[in-house]
């Protein structure tokens, strides 16, 4: 039950009061709005050292304002929802789960389900490459490449009450096999992976028990952070890693920061609850949510070595409750590109409980100083962001909760 709260908490599981009109078949559609769709105006390094100088990551001042809808996965009464999208060398691949039932309980086992595969070569066109039978109640959460240049799916199978993972390798993005990574323990749940430069740093548990593990090529891991109980978020950049780390006894979150994914360094702590890192190059910038009654304020940090941080504003999320029971965006996922950062948020309170998630929107910023609303809808949550030569694609879904569609989305920036 204590990884199910987890799971709710990462917003990996996918609900609840559908009111879902999707298509009455799954459809990749290339380029499927006939204009562009342009956004309104909204009104580091990882390098411990002995005194590191803090500052804000430099940006540029601008982010794609014109989208428009490549591709759309939905079909009547079911619900698709986006794990992970990666830029990798046979072009864009994206993996997730297909649900046989729109809706979610708060606790146990999902719908009956199904792993997904979706590939491009550029952004704007998409297919289904799920394999035949590979996928069967399997729910897909992680993709990321080793170091031999394989692509690794990791996702979700119930045995019992509480999954366990298991990992598959393509070398072509169509064909899966299923594979053993050496040192993850047995019947361990990995909850998060974060891929950089410098390796790979995973949040594992073996029931509520945490196994924070490092790994230098992907397929060998260590463990790492052994004195703490578990990581909320972690992040990887170009030189290192930072993760936010929790103690059952304690509410407020401890930051550290790595160059090595083995040795950990205490961090200045920003304000607030919960802490999300993500790198931005050589930098890094994060957010910090506190959460006060039924009020939450977002406030977004800055820095070059991952760890002494600096105030850069505010997040000013559009309140859009769908149930008007006082629910309040927060974010749930932040993605860290070369030039900007992409922000998936969801509906804090009676919104988001156990299990199911309601998804609020997306957001984009260059600086972490200003963000701006993406044009994709409400219940529009990012799930996975990359930069493709000088496009940005994004893909979405709906989470769990209430939403017009409970499909799956990628999105494209500028003209199709």
């Amino acid at each position: 039950m204590i990884v199910l709260l987890l799971l709710a908490i990462f917003l990996l599981r996918p609900g609840d009061d559908p009111i879902a009109e999707a298509s009455p078949s799954p459809t990749g559609t290339s380029a499927a709005s006939s204009s562009p769709i342009v956004a309104a105006n909204p009104s580091g390094r990882a390098e411990p050292t002995a005194g590191p100088t803090p500052s804000a990551p430099s940006a540029p001042t601008t982010v794609p304002e014109s989208w428009s809808e490549a591709a759309v996965f939905s079909e009547l009464g079911t619900r698709y929802v986006l794990g992970d999208l990666v830029a990798w060398s046979d072009g864009l691949v994206a993996v997730g789960t297909r649900y046989e039932d729109e809706s979610r309980n708060v606790f146990g086992p999902p719908p009956q389900h199904t792993g997904q595969v979706w590939r491009s070569t550029d952004g704007t066109d998409w297919s289904d490459a799920t394999p035949v039978g590979t996928f069967a109640d399997v729910e897909l959460l992680h993709l990321f490449e080793v170091a031999d240049g394989a692509l690794i799916a990791i996702g979700q199978v119930y045995n019992e009450l509480d999954p366990v993972s298991a990992a598959w390798e393509t070398l072509d993005g169509r064909t899966w096999t299923s594979v053993e990574l050496a040192g993850i323990p047995d019947n361990a749940f990995v909850l998060q992976v974060a891929s950089g430069a410098r390796g790979h740093v995973a949040s594992t548990y073996v029931g509520a028990e945490a196994h924070p593990l490092y790994s230098a090529d992907g397929r060998n891991w260590e463990a790492t952070l052994a004195e703490m109980d578990g990581i909320h978020s972690v992040a990887a950049g170009d030189e290192g890693f930072v993760a936010s780390t929790f103690d059952v006894s304690v509410t407020a979150p401890q930051v550290v920061a790595s160059s090595d994914g083995v040795e950990w360094f205490d961090a200045t702590e920003p304000d607030g609850d919960a802490f999300l890192p993500a790198p931005r190059g050589r930098d890094w910038l994060a957010t910090a949510t506190t959460f006060a009654a039924s009020t939450v304020s977002v406030s977004t940090w800055g820095s070059t070595n991952g760890l002494d941080w600096s105030r850069l504003g505010d997040m000013a999320l559009v309140e859009a409750d769908p149930t008007g029971v006082q629910c309040a965006e927060a974010p749930g996922s932040l993605h860290g590109l070369s030039t900007m950062t992409v922000a998936g948020t969801v509906m804090a309170g009676i919104c988001g409980e156990g299990a199911i998630i309601t998804a609020g929107g997306s957001y984009m910023s260059a600086d972490g100083a200003e963000w701006m609303r993406l044009p994709f809808g409400d219940r529009a949550y990012a799930a996975g962001a990359v930069i493709l030569g000088d496009r940005v694609v994004i893909g979405t879904d709906s989470r769990t909760g209430q939403a017009e569609s409970f499909g799956v989305t990628f999105w494209i920036s500028g003209a199709p």
